[in-house]
């Protein structure tokens, strides 16, 4: 057992704490923990998101591991606990995570919990504070007892037919299933995924290179273990088509004192329930004398629910479309195009999504929209869409290539104006265009000059009426006799298709823009005075008309 040591002797043994702020022996502490990513190396293994066999990309998000946490609250705890070691931990819950891009200052306060003096184990109220935030983040019991002892009881069930066992750890990070680096890679050799249930093995890392300052940091918990708890419940989670963040746990005890690192502990999982959002499960590790070494009671989690295609851009390189590819017909130049609505990513974290799919200027640009909740995820909507785009149509282009990852493709642009590819692949830059409408984006690019627009079918209303020539009225009526409004949205996105590709838009006004029906859905679109025009065809999908030019 590694007892508590001295507080005033903690700061060059235990990583996480660093200044003591306040201290009273045995009844309060407060100190202060910094966290940066030059210090902190293990964050590095700990970035969303993660891209196989790649360099972590400017952008990633540094995620502080809850298991981490803990370690952390642990040695905060440990300084009011002399001479006793840690055994476990209750009711722990976080509220949020925690992000490190700059060095950040934490708060580890801590308050010994009045008991008799023969009560064991010691129970130390324990909580992590970011600064600048209000509340904790992570909070819960520490307990410290001079033995080890068992108080939580559960048993597994049997093995349900209909497993899988044709992954390994091992496949789990190089396909990218799971977005750890080495330090924190714990899962080795056959994995048991059923239908309640999943049985694995952990490998014990080496504590080395978790710490810049401290190759050989003293830790209460083993915090790589820990965290493969998590681990093994995210790959059960996404076999189920989920995905799961730890949230805490009801109860942990450990019977013994961290294994060395090399060995190799058995590790198994029963999922109890589900309640809505909230996963409940029970773990237990078991060492190479079949031993129980840990057991977790009520580990909480919060799961959602998502499209095959996000989960796996979520957790790996983004290799798959969120969006619809349309085929915009009537094109001689090559064209790709996304459809892509804004229910895609359901009840995904937008941030997460952002950092998976933006280079570091366009989050920039993304946090900085002064709109916070509508203006942001309108632009993530159509940047997103763009960029698959993009994808497709170089994917086309050059088709022994991979195509590039979302986070390769860097756009740039003035608003009011199409977006533009930076240092592009292509001998000439690929044209953009772009149309947002309800919870929709429709982004094309091509070799070609182009102009797309999107509107959802409705009642168009008197002013939009007004702002067509009687010509044009006539050309509604004439195409869509039994749909007026499919015919009026149809025309209407013509003008504004051609307006995109003239690079006026509808700036000078509606009637500048001059259409008259070609036939099945083309219109011949003139800009007045100019001697310009373009055949733009539309066509109608998911409740909407869509409009390319030709």
């Amino acid at each position: 057992m590694i007892r508590s040591p001295d507080p005033a002797s903690t700061a060059c043994r235990l990583p996480f704490l660093g200044k003591i702020l306040r201290f009273s022996p045995e009844r309060f502490v407060e100190v202060e923990s910094c966290l940066s990513l030059d210090e902190a190396l293990f964050l590095a293994d700990h970035l969303f998101p993660f891209t196989p066999g790649e360099r972590a990309p400017e952008g990633s998000l540094a995620i502080l591991p809850l298991a981490m946490s803990l370690e952390a609250m642990a040695e905060a705890a440990a300084c009011l606990a002399p001479g006793l070691g840690w055994v476990g931990f209750r009711r722990v819950h976080a509220s949020r995570w925690i992000s490190v891009e700059e060095p950040i200052r934490t708060v580890l306060r801590a308050e010994s919990r009045p008991c008799k003096a023969s009560r064991r184990p010691v129970e130390v109220v324990v909580s992590l504070h970011p600064e600048e935030q209000a509340g904790a983040a992570v909070s819960g019991l520490a307990l410290f007892a001079d033995r080890y002892s068992a108080q939580i009881s559960f048993s597994f069930g049997a093995v349900e037919k209909g497993g899988e066992r044709s992954l390994t750890g091992e496949e789990a990070y190089a396909r990218g299933l799971l977005f750890h680096g080495p330090s924190l890679r714990c899962l080795v050799g056959p994995l048991f995924l059923g239908r309640k249930i999943a049985l694995g093995h952990f490998l014990v890392r080496p504590r080395g290179g978790l710490f810049r300052s401290r190759p050989n940091p003293e830790l209460l918990c083993d915090p790589q273990l820990l965290d493969g708890i998590a681990q093994l419940v995210a790959l059960w989670a996404r076999r189920e088509g989920r995905i799961v963040f730890p949230v805490g746990f009801s109860h942990l005890e450990v019977y013994g004192p961290p294994p060395p690192p090399g060995s190799r502990l058995r590790a198994g999982i029963t999922i109890r329930e589900e309640k809505g959002p909230i996963l409940l499960a029970n773990a237990e590790l078991v060492d190479s004398r079949e031993r129980s070494w840990l057991r977790v009671e009520g580990w909480r989690g919060w799961s959602l629910r998502l499209p095959e295609k996000l989960t796996d851009f979520a957790l790996s390189s983004g290799s798959r479309f969120l969006g619809e590819p349309i085929e915009l017909s009537g094109r001689s130049a090559r064209t790709a195009a996304i459809l892509l609505p804004a229910t895609a990513w359901g009840d995904f974290p937008e941030e997460l999504l952002a950092r998976g799919s933006l280079q570091a200027r366009e989050l920039v640009e993304w946090k900085s929209l002064d709109r916070p909740i509508l203006g942001r995820r309108e632009w993530l909507l159509g940047r997103l869409a763009l960029k698959e785009a993009l994808r497709l149509l170089l994917g086309s282009v050059s088709p022994s290539s991979p195509s590039p990852h979302l986070r390769a493709l860097a756009l740039v642009g003035e608003r009011g104006s199409a977006p533009r590819l930076c240092d592009a692949p292509l001998a000439s830059s690929p044209h953009l265009s772009l149309a947002h409408a309800s919870g929709f984006a429709l982004g094309a690019a091509s070799e070609a000059p182009i102009g797309v627009d999107l509107e959802p079918i409705r009642e168009p209303g008197e002013l939009l009426w007004e702002a067509l020539s009687e010509e044009e009225r006539k050309a509604v009526s004439s195409f869509a006799k039994a749909n007026a409004q499919e015919g009026f949205f149809r025309l209407w996105c013509a003008k504004e298709a051609a307006g995109k590709l003239f690079g006026s838009g509808l700036g000078r006004g509606p009637r500048a823009l001059e259409a008259r029906w070609q036939g099945e859905g083309d219109f011949l679109v003139r800009l007045r005075g100019s001697g310009s025009e373009t055949v733009v065809r539309t066509a109608v999908r998911e409740g909407n008309v869509l409009a390319w030019t030709r």
